[in-house]
């Protein structure tokens, strides 16, 4: 049980560092979000799949850690790809 609740947490705690990181770098306005949106989703897939065959807890941890931190690569650049989108549709 206690393992189950530090994936949780794990994820967290990559989401939180991936996106100071990405907030302080500016990697958005830098390059193409469209590439970092891709890059950062199919970076998230190959954790996952790995996670799905890691048979050790702390293996684990660090994949899910790395998922967190993909997660923080989509999220922010998503809202902004959406905003773009909405403007100009006209939305």
């Amino acid at each position: 049980m206690l393992s189950g609740s530090w994936m949780t947490t794990s994820v967290q705690i990559g989401f939180i560092i991936g996106a100071v990181v990405i907030a302080l770098s500016g990697i958005s306005d830098r390059f193409d979000p469209r590439h970092i949106f891709a890059i950062a989703s199919v970076f998230g897939a190959i954790v996952n799949g790995l996670f799905s065959l890691s048979s050790g807890t702390t293996t684990g941890l660090i994949l899910r850690f790395f998922t967190g931190i993909a997660m923080a690569s989509i999220y922010p650049i998503a809202v902004k790809l959406c905003r773009f989108c909405s403007w100009r549709m006209g939305f």
